[in-house]
């Protein structure tokens, strides 16, 4: 999934409330399902969880702590929140190890070697950086 496409799905689970959490019911009342039809709606949203879940979005909220528990709502995840510009600092959260053979710690280069990693995880999101000298 594009993290565009699953962006548009956040917006839409996550438009009713301004929490980190959505049910279910919610989400068939957002796209109009019949509630009725639970079996269509939980192949429609367990399809939807596998690919929020591979992108790491979101995480499933359960009724109870067994194996065979119902599905009861998502839980946004920092990625998630970020990407629906819920944190500030979600967006400060680096997924690629910048890797330094320095024992000083990362240098310059070592970030414009990992920038184009970095981007390719990142297509929706404008990054750049801005280096100032400090006096003294």
């Amino acid at each position: 999934m594009l993290i565009s496409t699953a962006k548009l799905y956040l917006d839409k689970f996550f438009s009713t409330t301004s929490g980190d959490e959505v049910t279910l019911t919610e989400i068939y009342k957002i796209y109009n399902f019949a509630l009725t039809e639970e079996k269509k709606n939980r192949m429609w949203i367990g399809n939807k969880l596998t690919l929020l879940k591979k992108e790491g979005l979101v995480e499933p909220l359960y009724d109870g702590k067994k194996a065979n528990s119902p599905l009861r709502g998502l839980r946004l995840t920092d990625k998630g929140k970020g990407l629906l510009s819920r944190t500030l600092n979600s967006f400060a959260t680096v997924t690629t190890p910048i890797k330094s053979d320095r024992k000083n710690g990362i240098t310059l280069n070592d970030v414009v070697r990992a920038m184009p990693h970095i981007r390719r995880e990142n297509p929706d999101f404008e990054i750049t950086f801005d280096f100032r000298l400090r006096n003294g």
